[in-house]
C-alpha cells in the first residue's frame, strides 16, 4: 500500500510536450520531466516528478519521528492530514492548510538526520506547498 502526494489538475500534462502522464498514455519517455516545472521530487531530472508515492512504512516512521521531535507539530500535522483525506480525491489542500504543512515541514526539515525517505518526504511536502501556493496549482499531501 503507498501514499500519493502531487497536483491535482489533470490539464498539467497537456501543458508539457511529451509528458509521460498524458492520457492517453502516448509516451513512456520520461525526458520532457527534466524540464517540466511541475516536477517537485526531481527538478531537472528526466523521470516523473509531480507525484511522490511514499510507503505506508516510510510515512508511518517520518510521523513517528515527527512525534518525537514536536508532538504539537505532529498532532496539526496528522489533524490537518485527516481534514484532506476526508474530501474526494480531486479536492486540493487549502491555501491555510498549504501554508501550515509547509511551516511543520520546514522545522522538520533539518532534523530528519540521514534517512534518504524522509528526507524526499519532507522535501517535497515543502516543493509541493511552494508550487501550490505560487502557481495557485492544486495538490494533495499524504492523502
Amino acid at each position: 500500500m503507498a501514499i500519493q502526494s502531487g497536483f491535482t489538475r489533470k490539464g498539467r500534462f497537456e501543458e508539457v510536450p511529451g509528458c509521460p502522464l498524458e492520457e492517453p498514455a502516448r509516451h513512456h519517455d520520461e525526458s520532457s520531466c527534466a524540464s517540466c516545472p511541475f516536477n517537485v521530487v526531481s527538478p531537472g531530472r528526466p523521470r516523473v516528478g509531480c507525484v511522490l508515492v511514499t510507503s505506508v512504512a516510510i510515512y508511518e516512521q517520518a510521523l513517528a519521528h515527527l512525534r518525537a521531535i514536536s508532538i504539537n507539530d505532529y498532532d496539526e500535522l496528522r489533524a490537518c492530514l485527516a481534514v484532506a483525506r476526508a474530501r474526494p480525491a480531486d479536492a486540493a489542500v487549502s491555501d491555510a492548510e498549504c501554508d501550515r504543512i509547509k511551516r511543520i515541514a520546514l522545522g522538520w526539515l533539518p532534523l530528519v538526520g540521514n534517512n534518504p525517505a524522509e528526507q524526499q518526504l519532507v522535501q517535497c511536502m515543502i516543493r509541493l506547498c511552494d508550487a501550490s501556493l505560487m502557481r495557485r496549482e492544486p495538490i494533495r499531501i499524504l492523502a
